[in-house]
């Protein structure tokens, strides 16, 4: 078995699988919650903004919660 992690996906013996929703020998993950596509120059917008200025610690986890959430 061969398996190839690349930034266009996981291959297992050439193939490429999904590592959410896979199945090997009769047993399986199925992976059914909608995932969340994320800009990135949001994040790093966000997170380049909690480095600025005089932030609480308070208004940082409040930027970061505001992250997860998106």
């Amino acid at each position: 078995m061969k398996v190839k992690f690349s930034k266009d996906g996981i291959t297992i013996n050439s193939k490429k699988i999904d590592p959410l929703n896979f199945s090997i020998g009769g047993y399986g993950v199925k992976w059914d919650i909608e995932q969340n596509k994320k800009d990135p120059y949001e994040i790093l917008e966000a997170l380049a903004s909690i480095k600025k200025g005089k932030n609480t610690k308070e208004n940082k986890i409040e930027t970061l919660k505001s992250i997860v959430d998106k």
